[in-house]
């Protein structure tokens, strides 16, 4: 039998999912894909390279975005998708409802819909508890909308439009929407111009901030396997990632200093 796992419609309306670059969403489907294979364990980096084909450098900056964004839990062996058990729920076998209604019990293939008094449904796969509601998803796009003087929006004309992905990302990072964004995108949309998507202003909108050295450089997350990282860069130099900041040897390197040593 095929092995599927749950992904519910309006994931497209998480933050935390719309925030994602098209490569790190792709990763965060395979990653389940994996675990659904897995009784929801993915396995260590090491061994996923292979089963994704991935180098390995590129597999662990995309599972670190995973995990700063809570997607994804980083476990002692491995890796789990954030609350997996909780939405990945075993539906009872054909055989089972059969046994259970020979001995008289009433039983349904899948939990009720409604909320019960002690239980209430969260409709979203891998829900982010701290994600923003729709009505805040929908209050961000008209703050937008109004900045860049656009009335009469319809989402079926403009549908580069619908995804703030590349906002909210930018906020994420620490840039303010009401000092940073908002006026960028003001100032770029006078005399008239309309933009396709929200990503169009993001070099405007960093190259304005990093002139008022607003915003400090993005710090890798604390957990981050520094020690997978330097044995990459000494066996090629080459493999050292962008995100991970200057390199071994250079100004202002992140990597621990006892790390250092011991690679010296």
């Amino acid at each position: 039998m095929t092995k599927w796992f749950r992904f519910y419609a309006d994931a497209m309306r998480n933050p935390k999912v719309a925030a994602l670059s098209d490569r790190e969403f792709r990763l965060w489907v395979q990653v389940l894909s994996v675990a659904s294979e897995n009784e929801g364990r993915v396995p260590p980096a090491d061994d996923l390279k292979h089963m994704l084909r991935m180098r390995l450098d590129h597999l662990l900056t995309g599972l670190d975005r995973l995990i700063s964004s809570g997607l994804i839990d980083r476990l002692e062996v491995g890796y789990e998708p954030h609350n997996w058990k909780k939405f990945q729920y075993k539906s009872d076998t054909s055989t089972d409802r059969v046994q259970k209604h020979r001995s008289g019990r009433n039983v349904s293939e899948t939990p009720p819909e409604a909320d019960t008094e002690t239980e209430k449904k969260e409709p979203i796969a891998q829900r982010i508890e701290t994600a923003a509601p729709r009505d805040r998803f929908d209050d961000l796009l008209q703050r937008l909308l109004d900045a860049a003087g656009i009335s009469g929006f319809r989402e079926e004309r403009s549908t580069g439009l619908v995804s703030v992905g590349p906002i909210i990302a930018l906020i994420e990072r620490g840039y303010s929407l009401e000092a940073d964004i908002l006026p960028v995108i003001r100032d770029k949309c006078r005399g008239g111009f309309r933009p396709r998507t929200w990503g169009y202003f993001t070099d405007a909108i960093i190259e304005a901030a990093a002139a008022k050295n607003a915003i400090p450089a993005k710090q890798v997350a604390p957990d981050f396997n520094w020690q997978a990282a330097v044995d990459l860069f000494r066996a090629d130099p080459s493999n050292w990632a962008a995100g991970w900041g200057p390199k071994p040897g250079e100004p202002g390197c992140r990597v621990p200093p006892e790390l250092l040593r011991a690679a010296a």
